[in-house]
């Protein structure tokens, strides 16, 4: 019931792919794009609406909260509406919670925002995982680092644009504004070539047998690998340009920066990640990005001046840039493209978005933002045991398929 998503069309994978692995690639751009301009506005809003850092961080939250509500309507929403529709919907709700975000007032008007923002994000993020690892599938080939390396692309671009508006005197309503309508014309457009990619038979489209049957013990470790994946990732967007504006002492636009250097490394990484996955094999390489990672991670938290502390969230984003796209596909190949084990994944995936931010607001209202960093710490640990052995059995099957 849950196997039946597929590349739709009479002529085959020649004709559907080329327009569907580009629009695919530009709306993960797109989503990318659209966070990295709320992320660069994040230390603006903090000192307008006075937030402690423990409102701060569950207004951060709601970004992520909004992508698990969302979880449950995804499959759904595929069945009926197909990606192409889904992705215009999500884009739609995107644009409309970012702008609401720009005039937010007060923290509820902001954490209503950012939950709308969240549920459109969310829709799409898993729309475009499933439909990324269908095209592996097809093809044949790994995919799927280098379209989450668009996202970074999108989120790097994105950044950089905010961090000039911002210091162009731009205000948070215009900027937010511009970047809303901007966004949903490429949804509409990218949206288009997705139309005839993928549907669903009729049938139940209950997601609880599947989820169910999808629980198995490699795809919850799966599950704990996206989890501090996402609590790392999330820290960095939501905490760091916080940390290099108030501990390190940075002004508004420059620590907008430290997001735009983290995402081009990111971006770097993922563009490189799936030719090293083939050759080295994921786990590998998994652990070694775990291991930079860390390292990158105690520079920007050990040395707190800015050239040191932008350069360590850089290689920070360097090593954390393959693991969510390692963990997806594992979760992809392992289920033979079941889309309920991308939505088990996700949806631990978006919890630990949701639970980063208020975890590390609280523990820096109880100690301080350097030591709450500790906490992506133990959590990438653990990541640095599991990525290996979790990953082994992906990279075989990735070599039978290629064979």
């Amino acid at each position: 019931m849950y196997d039946d998503l597929r590349i739709s069309g009479t002529r085959g994978r020649q004709s559907v792919v080329p327009a569907a692995l580009p629009a695919t690639a530009a709306l993960f751009g797109v989503n990318g794009a659209l966070l990295a301009s709320w992320v660069a506005e994040v230390p603006v809003v903090r000192s307008e609406l006075d937030l402690s850092d423990a409102r701060l961080g569950v207004a951060l939250a709601g970004v992520t909260l909004g992508s698990v509500l969302s979880l449950p309507f995804t499959t759904r929403l595929l069945r009926r509406l197909r990606p192409g529709g889904v992705t215009f919907l999500s884009g739609a709700v995107m644009a409309a919670g970012l702008a609401l975000t720009g005039f937010a007032s007060s923290w509820p008007l902001l954490v209503a925002s950012l939950v709308a923002f969240g549920a459109g994000f969310g829709l799409m993020d898993v729309a475009l995982n499933v439909v990324g690892v269908r095209l592996e599938a097809q093809l044949h080939r790994s995919l799927l680092s280098r379209l989450h390396g668009m996202y970074s692309l999108g989120a790097l671009l994105g950044a950089l644009l905010g961090a000039l508006l911002i210091t162009r005197g731009w205000d948070r309503p215009q900027h937010l504004t511009a970047l809303s309508v901007l966004g949903l014309i490429a949804a509409a457009g990218c949206s288009r070539g997705l139309s005839a990619v993928t549907d669903y038979d009729a049938g139940d489209a209950s997601p609880a047998p599947a989820w169910r049957g999808g629980l198995t013990v490699p795809l919850a470790m799966l599950g704990l690998l996206a989890f501090a994946a996402a609590v790392a990732e999330g820290a960095v967007g939501d905490w760091a340009g916080v940390y290099l504006r108030e501990t390190v002492g940075s002004p508004p636009g420059v620590a907008a920066l430290a997001f735009a250097g983290f995402s081009l490394t990111m971006l770097l990484g993922r563009l490189a990640g799936d030719g090293l996955a083939t050759r080295f094999g994921p786990g590998p390489v998994g652990a070694g990005g775990v291991t930079i990672a860390l390292g990158g991670l105690g520079l920007a938290v050990g040395v707190p001046v800015l050239a040191a502390s932008t350069a360590g969230f850089m290689l920070f984003g360097l090593g954390l840039s393959v693991l969510a796209p390692l963990t997806f596909s594992a979760a992809g190949h392992w289920s033979a493209g079941n889309p309920a084990a991308m939505a088990v994944v996700g949806g631990v995936f978006y919890a630990g978005f949701v639970a980063g931010p208020p975890l590390l607001g609280v523990a820096a209202q109880g100690s301080s933002l350097r030591l709450a960093w500790l906490v992506v710490v133990v959590l990438l640990g653990v990541a640095l045991v599991l990525t290996p052995w979790l990953c082994r059995r992906t990279h075989e099957k990735t070599l039978e398929a290629a064979a």
